[in-house]
């Protein structure tokens, strides 16, 4: 019998949603109201959504993705 903590088809390590950051029109990340130029990705470039997945893990998907 399967436990309350399995999902179907993912496994053990399945997505987790969160909320979409975005860009304000006065250039401040939504989710953690930051300037945008203060949100470099691991490439190099500023995005505000690729700095924070990239703390959240690469499991990670936003609402927007889903």
């Amino acid at each position: 019998m399967a436990g309350s903590d399995d999902v179907p088809g993912k496994g053990i390590e399945y997505e987790m949603l969160h909320p979409a950051p975005d860009v304000t029109a006065l250039g401040y990340c939504t989710l953690c109201q930051q300037p945008e130029e203060d949100h470099i990705g691991p490439d190099g470039s500023v995005s505000v959504r690729e700095f924070h997945r990239s703390f959240l893990g690469s499991h990670t998907r936003f609402i927007d993705e889903a």
